[in-house]
């Protein structure tokens, strides 16, 4: 009987802190979130036309490359 309520309170000591980090790991996230320069979907989309130049310009370079006679 003693080992029920004791491991009843270990699992409510032990629930009560996974309750207080998913709390503290979710506010360093908003803190983060409110720290970033620019939000993320702007980062993304920033990112996303960089790749794409750069896609781009390589493809460009393979293109005009092929034009020139091999040595």
């Amino acid at each position: 009987m003693a080992g029920a309520a004791l491991t009843a309170g270990g699992a409510m000591i032990a629930s009560a802190g996974v309750g207080l980090a998913a709390f503290a790991a979710a506010a360093a996230g908003r803190r983060l979130m409110r720290r970033l320069e620019e939000p993320a979907r702007e980062r993304a989309a920033d990112t996303l036309r960089r790749t794409r130049e750069a896609s781009r310009a390589g493809r460009d370079a393979w293109r005009t490359a092929g034009d020139e006679p091999c040595s």
